[in-house]
């Protein structure tokens, strides 16, 4: 049996779309609520420790790398699949742009730099609070709205690879 380059891309972009989307979702029902629970120094000092953390190659893979998949994937569907795959895939790869690489991007991103150059040992713990308060409920509002376009974004494709084969 010859697999299609259609097909490859088009298990490829769900597979990193899926990545994507469990990443946001598991961190929005386990470690938002956790983070909850500890002290403003310990939030913060996660908070930067995570950001710093999650910059390696294998997260920017799956999280970039999603991005010209997904677009790549669109386009194997318009001249290789059927018109409702196409849009399926097109509306995927741009809410994929909108809702989870520009909120990040143009959202959380400038709120963890933010964060990262706090020097938290300098703060009282009255300033402590109040970045906490303002930094975690922009993040988390910011997340929420990734996290469900992430999942809608592998819904859609994950429809269209049942509906073109």
């Amino acid at each position: 049996m010859e697999i299609s380059n259609t097909l490859v891309i088009q298990f490829v972009s769900i597979l990193l779309a899926g990545m994507v989307a469990g990443l946001l979702f598991a961190w929005q029902v386990s470690v938002i609520p956790g983070n909850k629970l500890v002290s403003n120094t310990t939030y913060l000092e996660t908070m930067q420790n995570i950001n710093r953390e999650i910059l390696n190659l294998r997260f920017f893979f799956v999280f970039i790398g999603s991005l010209p998949v997904l677009i790549i994937n669109a386009m194997y569907q318009y001249l290789h699949g059927g018109s409702i795959g196409f849009w399926l895939s097109a509306a995927g790869a741009l809410l994929y742009v909108l809702g989870v690489f520009m909120v990040t991007g143009f959202g959380n991103v400038p709120l963890n730099n933010e964060l990262d150059k706090l020097e938290l040992s300098a703060l009282s713990e009255h300033e402590q609070a109040k970045f906490r308060i303002f930094y975690e409920s922009k993040w988390n509002q910011l997340h929420t709205i990734r996290t469900w376009f992430s999942v809608l974004v592998f819904v859609l494709i994950t429809i269209a690879a049942f509906i073109n084969n």
